[in-house]
């Protein structure tokens, strides 16, 4: 499934573990669930956007610290900002996106309890192994054309 947000900042994402211990993140209370799952973000009329990751409370009643990664390419993970009960993402301009095309601003995000060290996986591969979860994002400033869907191998 594709999420399609327009013109939004911040764009304001929840977090949570399902009932089997995996963790999921949502947007308007709607899971982001399987690996084809997109996020689709346009810029046209504002002139930037950030994303952001609250942190939530377990049902073990124990507030959990949300920790997320931009995945750069080549699979190296930079860390976002922590800020209040949040992780915070770049801000990303319509000036740093192609014109009729779009960025890729894939993330990872992990979670921990409070008073338990924050995770730091340098890469992809380390992050997901954690227990990560990849979210797919891709950014554009118009709505000139569509964007192409991702294409992964299956292997």
């Amino acid at each position: 499934m594709s999420k399609h947000i327009k013109n939004v900042n911040p764009v304001l994402f929840d977090a949570r573990y399902t009932k089997v211990g995996v963790l999921e993140i949502l947007y308007e209370n709607v899971a982001l669930t399987v690996a084809d799952d997109e996020v689709f973000l346009l810029i046209e009329k504002i002139t930037a956007t950030q994303m952001k990751i609250a942190d939530f409370m377990h049902t073990d009643k124990v507030l959990h610290n949300v920790h997320a990664f931009s995945v750069l390419p080549g699979g190296d993970l930079s860390v976002w900002t922590r800020i209040g009960k949040a992780s915070d993402s770049p801000i990303y301009t319509q000036s740093q996106i192609p014109n009729d095309d779009f960025i890729v601003a894939d993330f990872i995000a992990l979670a921990v309890a409070v008073g338990t060290p924050a995770p730091r996986p340098t890469t992809q591969a380390q992050g997901q192994a954690q227990g990560g979860r990849l979210i797919r994002v891709k950014i554009r400033k118009d709505d000139v054309r569509p964007i192409a869907p991702f294409h992964r191998s299956r292997s």
